[in-house]
């Protein structure tokens, strides 16, 4: 995300060390801080829509990245549909 650093190998295996997981993802920086999307509390499902050029595949791969850094491979399915 623009404003937020990339996280790295060493940041990745230090959150999934830590053994937490989440269904939080940063999407965005609001005036406050980040805008995060929780699929928990906002509902796991989503329909993403917009013209060409949009950033539509752009917001699911941050989405998708987030909560994939965030949570071990074992602990969060995905199951994209196109």
């Amino acid at each position: 995300l623009l404003g937020m650093p990339d996280p790295t190998g060493a940041d990745v295996r230090r959150i999934w060390h830590a053994g937490g997981s989440t269904t939080a993802a940063p999407v965005g920086i609001a005036a406050d801080g980040p805008f995060v999307l929780d699929i928990r509390r906002d509902g796991p499902h989503a329909l993403v829509a917009g013209t060409t050029g949009a950033g539509k595949s752009e917001l699911l791969q941050t989405i998708i990245t987030a909560l994939a850094v965030a949570n071990k491979p074992d602990a969060l399915n995905y199951v994209l549909i196109d």
